[in-house]
C-alpha cells in the first residue's frame, strides 16, 4: 500500500468519525500488519533525531541502514510477527532528564522497531481521534503549537466586558506516570470495536521499564518519550474536557437554546462562564464569577479528576489568582493591565524574569568553557539565541532584546579574552571582528572566519516580533493541503526549555565543527561522483581508527555518496554528518 493510499484511508477515518462521533471502527488491526503502514511509520522513525538513540538492544537508525536491504528485512520481520500474533515489545529504557524547577523527569527510551510499531498505531488512531478531541485542547497535537494555545487563552479577557478576573492555574501531578491502563483501554473502547488492536497497545504499555539493571512491569502509565505515549494521554485526558465541556459550557439539556441564551443560563446555574484551555496535562480556567465560587469549581475539578480519571492536582501548582497579578503558562507571563497608550485594559504576554535568567545562565554555559573550539561553541550559541528568539517573539519587548544582546556580546568577548590570554585586547579584536565585506544585517559585528567562510551571531534585536493572533487550525486529515501520513506538528511542540543544554561540543571530538567548516570549504564538490554539491564531511580511513582530525584524511562528499559509503563502514562516535 503506497502513500496515496494510506492518505485516503486516514481521511475515510477522519470524516467517518466527524459524521458519526459515536461509531466504534472494527478491522483496524490490518493496517497495523500491512507493509506499505509499516514501512510509512519505519520512514518516520528513521528520519526523526531521537532515532540516533539506541535502546535497550543498542540498534540505531545507522546499525539498520549499514546492512543491506535493512530497512526492509525489519519491515517484513514486524509484520510476520504481528500476523502471527507473536510480536512482543521490549522494554523501554528509562532516563532522566533536568528541568528548569531543579527536577528530573523520567523519559522512556524504546527500541526501534517499538517505535515502528507505536508510529503506525497512531497513524491509525490519530485521525480518528483528532476528530473528537476539542478545540481547546493544545498540546501534542498535529498542526498545533504552543502559541496557538496562548493566542486562544488571550481572546476571551481581551474584552473587559466579558470580565473575567480569576485565573485557576491546573497542573495534574505525574500524569504521564499515573495513567490508569484498565481506565485507558475502557475509553478506547468507546471508539475502537477491534480487540486485537487494544491488546496491541495493552502490550505496548505494560511492556516494562529497564532501570539500573533491573525490569519493573507498573500497571499505571504511558512512558514519556514513546511515540504513542502523547495520543493516548490526549485520549485519556479527553474524558477531563468532555466533563468540563457537559457541566460548564453545554449541558445537555441547553443543546437546543442559542449561544446567547445559553450565556444567561449558564451565569443563573452556574453563576458565571469558565473557559479552559489544556495543553497535555497543564490547563488554565478563566472565571468571571465570583472568588468564592471559582474556589468551590477548583474542588469540583480536584473531586472528579480524583474519583473519575484517578490522577492528582499538584497542589504546589494549582492555584486561584486575579488576572491583574498575572499567571505563567508554557513559558510565558500572562497579565492584565491598561495601556499607557490609551488606557484601556487588556492582557499582556511577557517574557517572565526565570526566562531571562535561564537565557543569561545557558549563555554562561556555553562560554565559560575555553577548551571548546569556537566555531562549536559559537554554532551552540547561535541555536540558543534563534530558539529562545523565536518562541518568545511574540512577546519580547525591543528594549529588552536589546539589552540582551549586549550581554551576549560581552559574554562572547570574555569568552575570547580568555581563549587567547597571551594575546592584548586590540589584537582579540582584530581575530575576531569580522571584516566589512563579511557582516550581515541582524548579526553580531564578531565571529570566527575560516577560510572566508564566517560563523555568525545573531542577534535577538534581529529576529521579527509576531503578533499572537493565531487562527485556530484545520483538521490535520481532512484540509486539502494535507500530504503526509503525519501531518507537521506545531513549531514548538516540544518544550525546549526543558531540555538539556548543549555546550558546543559532540561527544569527545574536540574541533570537529573546525574540521567541517574547513573541509566544505576545500571540497565545494562531491569527491566521490563530482558531480553534486559536497554538503558532509567522511573520514577516509574512518574516525574510529585515526581518533584525530586530519584534513588530508577528510573529504566533502554529498548525502547520497555518503550513505552509500555507509553502508560498508560500521558507524563509529567520530563520523563527521
Amino acid at each position: 500500500m503506497d502513500t496515496t493510499q494510506i492518505l485516503k484511508i486516514q481521511k475515510e477515518l477522519g470524516q467517518q468519525t466527524l459524521t458519526e462521533p459515536k461509531t466504534r471502527h472494527k478491522r483496524l488491526y490490518r493496517f497495523i500488519c500491512d507493509e506499505g503502514w509499516l514501512r510509512a511509520g519505519l520512514d518516520a522513525v528513521l528520519s526523526n533525531r531521537g532515532s540516533n538513540t539506541p535502546g535497550t538492544d543498542g540498534v540505531t537508525r545507522w546499525s539498520i541502514d549499514k546492512r543491506e536491504n535493512g530497512r526492509e528485512l525489519l519491515v517484513r520481520q514486524l509484520q510476520e510477527e504481528l500476523l502471527t500474533k507473536t510480536y512482543r515489545p521490549s522494554p523501554v529504557e528509562r532516563v532522566y532528564i533536568p528541568k528548569t524547577n531543579g527536577k528530573t523527569r523520567p523519559v522512556g527510551i524504546s527500541i526501534i522497531r517499538d517505535r515502528v510499531v507505536q508510529a503506525t498505531v497512531k497513524m491509525v488512531l490519530e485521525p480518528i481521534y483528532e476528530s473528537v478531541f476539542y478545540p481547546f485542547s493544545w498540546g501534542f497535537r498535529p498542526l498545533r503549537s504552543t502559541h496557538h494555545a496562548l493566542s486562544a487563552i488571550r481572546r476571551g479577557p481581551n474584552q473587559p466586558k466579558n470580565g473575567y478576573k480569576w485565573i485557576i492555574e491546573g497542573d495534574i501531578s505525574s500524569c504521564f506516570d499515573e495513567i490508569c491502563h484498565r481506565l485507558l483501554r475502557q475509553f478506547l473502547k468507546r471508539r475502537i470495536q477491534d480487540h486485537q488492536l487494544l491488546d496491541l497497545i495493552t502490550r505496548m504499555l505494560r511492556c516494562g521499564i529497564w532501570e539500573d539493571g533491573r525490569v519493573t512491569y507498573p500497571q499505571t502509565g504511558t512512558p514519556q518519550g514513546s511515540v504513542a505515549s502523547p495520543l493516548l494521554t490526549n485520549v485519556f485526558l479527553h474524558e477531563f474536557d468532555d466533563w468540563y465541556f457537559r457541566t460548564y459550557r453545554v449541558r445537555p439539556e441547553w443543546s437546543h437554546f442559542s449561544t446567547s441564551w445559553a450565556a444567561k443560563l449558564r451565569r443563573k446555574e452556574i453563576g458565571g462562564t469558565l473557559i479552559y484551555h489544556r495543553y497535555a496535562d497543564d490547563w488554565v480556567a478563566l472565571w468571571n464569577g465570583s472568588r468564592a465560587r471559582a474556589e468551590e469549581i477548583k474542588e469540583e475539578i480536584k473531586i472528579f479528576l480524583a474519583d473519575e480519571l484517578k490522577l492528582r492536582l499538584s497542589e504546589e501548582k494549582t492555584l486561584i489568582t486575579h488576572i491583574d497579578d498575572g499567571f505563567d503558562f508554557l513559558g510565558y507571563r500572562m497579565i492584565g493591565s491598561k495601556r499607557w497608550s490609551d488606557g484601556k485594559w487588556c492582557l499582556f504576554t511577557k517574557v517572565p524574569q526565570k526566562a531571562i535568567k535561564r537565557f543569561r545562565e545557558n549563555v554562561k554555559q556555553v562560554t565559560r568553557n575555553t577548551s571548546t573550539d569556537e566555531v562549536a561553541a559559537l554554532t551552540a550559541l547561535s541555536g540558543l539565541i534563534r530558539g529562545w528568539g523565536n518562541y518568545y517573539a511574540y512577546a519580547a519587548a525591543s528594549r529588552l532584546m536589546h539589552s540582551l544582546d549586549e550581554y551576549v556580546y560581552t559574554e562572547v568577548w570574555k569568552y575570547f579574552r580568555r581563549k587567547n590570554v597571551k594575546l592584548g585586547a586590540k589584537a582579540v579584536y582584530r581575530k575576531y571582528i569580522l571584516p566589512r565585506s563579511l557582516r550581515q544585517t541582524g548579526y553580531l559585528c564578531m565571529g570566527v572566519v575560516v577560510n572566508e567562510q564566517a560563523t555568525y551571531i545573531p542577534r535577538l534585536s534581529g529576529i521579527p516580533r509576531k503578533p499572537l493572533k493565531l487562527p485556530c487550525p484545520p483538521h490535520p486529515y481532512l484540509f486539502n493541503e494535507q500530504n503526509e501520513v503525519f501531518p507537521q506538528s506545531g513549531t514548538t511542540d516540544e518544550q525546549w526549555w526543558d531540555l538539556q543544554m548543549w555546550v558546543g561540543q559532540e561527544g569527545q571530538r574536540k574541533g570537529q565543527k573546525r574540521l567541517a567548516v574547513e573541509v566544505l570549504a576545500r571540497d565545494t564538490t562531491c569527491q566521490m561522483c563530482g558531480t553534486s554539491s559536497a554538503t558532509e564531511v567522511h573520514h577516509q580511513p574512518p574516525w574510529k581508527e585515526i581518533q584525530f582530525h586530519d584534513l588530508n584524511q577528510a573529504m566533502g562528499v554529498c548525502a547520497a555518496c555518503h550513505k552509500t559509503t555507509l553502508l560498508n563502514v560500521v558507524k563509529s562516535d567520530g563520523e563527521l554528518r
